[in-house]
């Protein structure tokens, strides 16, 4: 059955799909509002997708797949907490792999070919707590110039 409405001009009731009083034509401005809600939720459920396929698309399936419970146990290469916090700007890719432990997966790499102080890389390691925690270290010229984690412990 169609939802139906009064007109706050005539006080006539007609369906709530027409937009306008079929009696005196003013305007259903309950059909805008619902054309704009549908609108911001159409644009969210497509935002939510591409996110959902941006995930999809760029992880690595072979990462989540360890080959022994010996690997998935072992904490070598994996960062904890009080390891990021031990990480300092001006430190040298070396320097971190020992605080942590072992080497980090490299994420990007950009040359500008002027030079060592002008190349960029960004390396990530597994992390010590929540489900997907990581900590992710940009090196520019040799060195740490940021760092970030997520879900460390």
């Amino acid at each position: 059955m169609v939802k139906m409405i009064k007109c706050k001009n005539c006080g006539k009731v007609y369906p709530i799909n027409l937009s306008n009083c079929p009696e005196c034509f003013a305007k259903n401005k309950q059909l805008s509002i619902n054309v704009v809600v549908g609108i911001f939720l159409a644009i969210f459920v497509f935002v939510f997708i591409m996110v959902m396929v941006n995930i999809t698309f760029n992880n690595n399936p072979n990462e989540y797949i360890k080959d022994t419970p010996a690997d998935i146990i072992s904490s070598e290469g994996s960062i904890s907490l009080q390891e990021f916090y031990k990480i300092e700007i001006g430190m040298t890719y070396e320097e971190v792999c020992n605080i942590v432990g072992g080497e980090g997966t490299l994420n990007t790499s950009v040359d500008l070919e002027m030079g060592d102080e002008y190349k960029t890389e960004m390396y990530s390691w597994t992390g010590d707590g929540t489900i997907g925690a990581n900590a992710s270290i940009t090196f520019q010229g040799g060195k740490v110039i940021s760092k970030a984690q997520f879900g460390l412990k």
